[in-house]
């Protein structure tokens, strides 16, 4: 039995892992978060749960051999795992992967913000993604200090024909303009499946959009969902992104600009892109863009334009 606030590292938590998820176990999703434990506690929520989670734990490395050789197991039936806040660190990620490449494995959401990983972890996550049993569906990596260095090797798990990603969260990995390329090939590849991707607060500026919009206008792109805020954009990267929202492939239904630095000059170029028929956008964020009081009432004048052409859009400003 564990008491509350104790702490699970090396191979004891893998261990525990290990059996709730051994045989006749009809675990789908566990529920384990120390500062909630109690006395008989962990049994109930470890077969009822519907969210799997070992979140702020005070798990290090040590305990990621055995935490693959659970998932990796015959009888595992996972499909969601929540590491987030955790000393997992590269050489964790490393073994981690090794059980997400098996064919055992089911796991299809893996949250790991804020679990220390760096570029040299890149490799391992292509290669789990590009492994022919692959079912992760949804990855979260927000805020580790993963740079550009790796990104080309991520890449290459998403052009992957065996890769299922629908969901990639980069938020805050100190990403800069120099690996857009590398994402709008990913994004532009004829087995791409990724309809989410967060990049909110990363230092893309507006060569890096003009890049990623060359995915974007890809026929092959399926991106619905996309999270531009706080990556040090001006006006002079939406000419791109309306060309982008405007193609005639285009499927974004979703995108978000918040606190760049657009400006009225750079709203009025989005707005071209908006009116297009080919526009499939019904949510615009732009707050803290530095819109002026005429363009907010253009803004709100375009709405109803559109909303009369039958176009629901929310932009919110």
């Amino acid at each position: 039995m564990f008491e509350p606030g104790r702490d699970i590292t090396g191979a004891g938590a893998g261990k525990v892992f290990f059996h709730r998820l051994g045989p006749g176990s009809n675990i789908k999703s566990a529920r384990w978060n120390l500062p909630e434990w109690s006395a008989g506690k962990e049994e109930k929520e470890s077969v009822h749960s519907t969210t799997s989670c070992l979140s702020v734990c005070r798990l290090t490395s040590r305990c990621c051999s055995a935490l693959s050789s659970a998932l990796s197991a015959p009888h595992s039936r996972l499909t969601e795992l929540k590491l987030v806040n955790n000393n997992i660190d590269d050489s964790g990620m490393d073994q981690l992967c090794e059980g997400l490449r098996s064919e055992n494995c089911k796991l299809e959401k893996l949250y790991l913000s804020f679990c220390d990983l760096t570029s040299r972890c890149w490799s391992a996550l292509s290669s789990a993604l590009s492994s022919p049993h692959s079912r992760l569906t949804e990855l979260i990596l927000s805020f580790n200090n993963m740079e550009d260095s790796g990104v080309d090797q991520l890449c290459e798990g998403l052009r992957s024909e065996n890769c299922k990603l629908e969901k990639l969260d980069l938020w805050s990995c100190h990403l800069t303009s120099r690996y857009c390329s590398a994402l709008s090939s990913a994004l532009s590849s004829p087995h791409s499946r990724l309809t989410e991707l967060n990049l909110s607060r990363n230092n893309m500026e507006d060569s890096g959009v003009d890049q990623l919009c060359e995915g974007l206008r890809s026929e092959n792109c399926k991106l619905e969902k996309l999270n531009l805020s706080e990556c040090r954009l001006t006006s002079r990267c939406c000419s791109a992104l309306s060309s982008a929202v405007s193609a005639p492939h285009s499927r974004l239904t979703e995108l978000n600009l918040s606190s760049n630095n657009m400006k009225d000059s750079g709203v009025d170029q989005l707005c071209e892109g908006l009116r297009s028929e080919n526009c499939k956008l019904e949510k615009l964020k732009l707050w803290r863009n530095e819109i002026s009081k005429s363009e907010r009432k253009n803004l709100r004048s375009l709405k109803k334009e559109l909303n009369r052409t039958g176009r629901q859009v929310d932009i919110d400003i």
